[in-house]
């Protein structure tokens, strides 16, 4: 009895140190020097990095929202206080647990991405570059991210799968003073 207590007990401390899949987008104006002004939102923290020492305003952090293993859509904004290019990177939340010395995978799926006040090329993923990328077209990524031909899929048969340190990302346009709303669909991808 002694040692199924102990077993209980020990794989229910294991399950309460997992973390939580959540959503985390980068939004990254330093190559280009562009400030990013958040918009606040209900559901999701947006902020500009605080671990960066300069130019901490020309990157933004969104992160939240508890998710599920089925999708939920949320969206968030942002205002570039210049023209030109930023770039949206779709990760997994951070998760480094006690004293490990390096992050641990924590996988969410994005799909049915849209766009207001920019452009955003192959928003559900669908297409596939044939090229040398082997890629979605439009975006960035290891093909190792890729889920294609799936019936669970949010819109069409495609979507990503991504971590914190394994992102999908894609340049876009945005304009001085334009408001840009990013919305999305996410779920949890239950570990292997």
């Amino acid at each position: 009895m002694k040692k199924m207590l102990t077993l209980v007990l020990s794989a229910a401390a294991v399950c309460c140190m997992a973390q939580q899949a959540e959503v985390r987008i980068d939004v990254d104006g330093l190559k280009n020097g562009i400030a990013l002004t958040p918009v606040k939102s209900s559901l999701l923290d947006v902020s500009n990095a605080s671990w960066l020492q300069d130019n901490k305003e020309c990157y933004l952090v969104v992160s939240g929202g508890k998710i599920t293993n089925d999708w939920s859509e949320m969206e968030f904004s942002f205002i570039p206080e210049n023209d030109g290019k930023v770039a949206l990177i779709l990760r997994g939340p951070w998760y480094k647990p006690g004293t490990e010395v390096t992050n641990r995978p924590v996988w969410v799926a994005y799909d049915d991405l849209s766009a207001i006040g920019a452009d955003l090329r192959n928003p559900g993923f669908e297409e596939v570059n044939p090229g040398a990328t082997g890629f979605f077209s439009g975006w960035g990524g290891d093909p190792a991210n890729m889920i294609v031909g799936k019936d669970d899929s949010k819109s069409g048969k495609n979507y990503v799968k991504v971590w914190h340190n394994v992102p999908v990302a894609q340049n876009i346009v945005v304009k001085k003073g334009q408001k840009v709303t990013i919305k999305f669909s996410i779920k949890a991808i239950p570990a292997e």
